[in-house]
């Protein structure tokens, strides 16, 4: 069974989309053999990866397909399902059969398909919501995602309130990264404090990159064109204390 990762957030605009399928494709290019699973209904990585809206998730849920028949091969070398067609077309149909069946990504994906993985990563909606809620009861290891500024260290109450209860109800192992570090002094201080709040649960921090944006208006990761850009360079470095944390669990 491989490992199955969340990325949340209690805010949006932190990039977890992009921090989702990059660590993807470190992942892949590594050997390492990856699957991303989006659960937000508007279909975030497919549009970033420049994929045509197409079944996934939704599909799997309301049983119109199969798991090998949403699978989509990227050029990044991961596999990946999006939300899908149905997920997008009625949204609040979706949230409640995620919110009726919040153990259904559990059951019918990870245990029925998680041997075929190492990694199994969800890029969630943000703020607590059935998506979110199902990817994280699905995963072991939740990833919290926060930007180095006043707003989402507003955020933090309740995002530490929400992966408490999580944790402690389903014994997950939460850890915290810092994105989006720019070189001012105040984006540098609260990533001093938010590492100091965070202690051993903090993992990394990513700098600020315009290199990300280029990426993504390519519809490509950041490793195509920008394999040394400090996002890329930064990113593997991250990864490889993640793989050697992971190990010692």
């Amino acid at each position: 069974m491989g490992q199955a990762i969340t990325i949340y957030s209690s805010k949006g605009g932190v990039g977890k989309t992009t921090l989702a399928s990059n660590m993807g494709a470190s992942l892949a290019k590594q050997g390492f053999k990856t699957l991303i699973i989006d659960t937000d209904p508007q279909n975030s990585i497919a549009g970033v990866l420049g994929l045509e809206l197409s079944n996934g998730l939704s599909e799997l849920l309301n049983y119109s397909a199969k798991f090998e028949d949403v699978v989509i091969k990227t050029r990044d070398g991961f596999d990946f399902i999006p939300a899908g067609v149905e997920a997008n077309r009625d949204t609040l149909e979706y949230t409640q059969l995620l919110q009726d069946e919040p153990y259904f990504v559990k059951e019918s994906v990870i245990e029925e398909f998680g041997h075929l993985y190492d990694f199994i990563i969800f890029d969630t909606p943000p703020g607590f919501n059935p998506m979110a809620n199902s990817a994280m009861l699905a995963s072991n290891i939740i990833l919290g995602l926060l930007e180095a500024d006043p707003t989402s260290y507003a955020t933090l109450d309740l995002m530490e309130s929400i992966l408490s209860k999580i944790r402690d109800a389903n014994e997950k192992e939460i850890l915290f990264v810092i994105n989006l570090v720019d070189i001012d002094d105040v984006s540098v201080d609260f990533e001093k404090l938010l590492k100091f709040v965070f202690e051993d649960r903090y993992l990394f921090s990513l700098p600020y990159d315009s290199n990300v944006k280029k990426a993504i208006a390519n519809c490509e990761s950041i490793y195509t064109n920008y394999p040394e850009s400090p996002y890329a360079v930064m990113l593997d470095e991250m990864m490889k204390i993640f793989l050697e944390k992971i190990g010692d669990m």
